[in-house]
C-alpha cells in the first residue's frame, strides 16, 4: 500500500513537471509569435477587402504600425494579414531608436522584420545622413543595404558609391563601386572601388585602385594639384590624422611647393630587435632639394635610387614598407 502511494505521488509529480514544461514551451512559442505580429495603431479609414483570395486591410490617412521597437508611418497602406506584410505609400517613415528612414513608397515584412524603401531614400542615424535610390533595413541585424547613387554625409566628408552596407551596431560601412570621398575642409578627394570604414576604431581603408587628389591654388592664382596612387590607402583618425599609402606608390607632384600636405616615405622596422619608424620627409620647409628633385609621375622607388636613399625607404623592398601622406 505504501509502495502504491509512492508510485502514485511520483506519477503525479512527473505529470506536473511535464505539464509545466509544455506550458513553458507554449509561452515561448506565443512570445515568438507575438514578435512577428505587426500591430495597427491608427488609420483614419479602414476598409476590408480581398486580393487574390487573401484578406487585406486598406488603410488611408495617418497610418501607423508598430512591431517591437520599430514604428512605421505613411499616408496609405495595404496590410496583407496572412502574409504579414504591409505595402506602404506616401511619406513613408520607418523609425528604430535613433534611426529614421524615409522614402516615397516601400514594403514591410513582419515575419522577417525587414523594411524595403524605394525612390528618394534617406536614412538619418546619429550624425550621419545616407541617401540612395533603394534601401533595405534588416531590423534584427541592425544593418542597412543601399543601392544606386549612394551618398553618405557627415561633418567631416561626403562619400559616394554604387552600393553600401551600413552596420548600426558598430557604425561601420562597406562601400563598393566608383567610390569617392571628399573632405569638407581640405579640398582632398580619394577615389577607389572598395572602401571600408570602422568609425569606432578610428580607422578606414580604400582598396582596388585608390587615388588621392588635392587641388590647391598657387600664389599666382594658378591651380596646383597633388596626386597620389597606391595599392592600398589607410586612414588613422588619431591626433596626427595620418593617411598611409601602401604598395606601388606613385606621386604626381605639385608645380609649386606643398603647403597643405606633407608626403613622407615611411619604413616600419619589424626585424629582430628593431622597432619604430624611419622617415624621409618630402617637404619644402625641411628638404626643398628633395621635393624639387621628385619629377612629376616619377615612381618613388626610382627617386630613392637616384638620391641614394637607404634601402628601407625604397618601395617594394620588403613587406613592411609603406608610404605615408600626412595632412597638416
Amino acid at each position: 500500500m505504501v509502495e502504491a502511494d509512492w508510485l502514485c505521488r511520483n506519477h503525479l509529480r512527473c505529470v506536473a513537471i511535464g505539464f509545466g514544461f509544455l506550458l513553458g514551451i507554449s509561452g515561448v512559442a506565443r512570445a515568438q509569435e507575438n514578435e512577428k505580429v505587426v500591430v495597427l495603431n491608427h488609420a483614419d479609414s479602414l476598409v476590408g477587402r480581398e486580393i487574390n483570395g487573401e484578406r487585406v486591410r486598406e488603410l488611408i490617412g495617418n497610418v501607423k504600425f508598430t512591431q517591437g521597437s520599430v514604428v512605421v508611418t505613411c499616408s496609405r497602406a495595404l496590410q496583407y494579414l496572412a502574409a504579414n506584410t504591409v505595402q506602404l505609400e506616401g511619406e513613408v517613415e520607418v523609425r528604430d531608436s535613433s534611426m529614421r528612414m524615409v522614402c516615397s513608397h516601400g514594403m514591410y515584412y513582419g515575419n522577417d522584420r525587414v523594411a524595403e524603401a524605394f525612390e528618394r531614400v534617406t536614412v538619418e542615424d546619429r550624425n550621419t545622413t545616407l541617401n540612395a535610390d533603394y534601401g533595405k533595413y534588416f531590423v534584427k541585424q541592425r544593418r542597412v543595404y543601399f543601392k544606386g547613387n549612394v551618398t553618405v554625409s557627415d561633418t567631416q566628408s561626403v562619400l559616394r558609391s554604387r552600393e553600401l552596407i551600413y552596420d548600426r551596431g558598430d557604425q561601420s560601412a562597406d562601400a563598393r563601386g566608383d567610390v569617392t570621398i571628399t573632405g569638407r575642409r581640405n579640398r582632398m578627394t580619394i577615389f577607389g572601388n572598395h572602401f571600408e570604414d570602422f568609425k569606432q576604431k578610428g580607422y578606414s581603408r580604400m582598396t582596388d585602385h585608390p587615388r588621392l587628389v588635392q587641388i590647391d591654388t598657387a600664389s599666382n592664382g594658378a591651380f596646383d594639384t597633388l596626386s597620389v596612387t597606391s595599392g592600398v590607402m589607410e586612414s588613422y583618425q588619431d591626433s596626427l590624422g595620418q593617411l598611409v599609402a601602401r604598395e606601388q606608390f606613385l606621386y604626381t607632384g605639385r608645380q609649386h611647393h606643398p603647403t597643405a600636405v606633407t608626403v613622407s616615405l615611411v619604413h616600419r622596422r619589424g626585424g629582430a630587435g628593431e622597432s619604430g619608424l624611419r622617415r624621409f620627409d618630402l617637404h619644402q620647409a625641411r628638404e626643398p632639394e628633395a621635393w624639387d628633385g621628385l619629377c612629376p609621375g616619377e615612381r618613388v622607388r626610382d627617386f630613392a635610387r637616384r638620391f641614394s636613399l637607404p634601402r628601407p625607404f625604397r618601395p617594394n623592398d620588403g613587406a613592411g614598407d609603406c608610404h605615408e601622406v600626412r595632412q597638416q
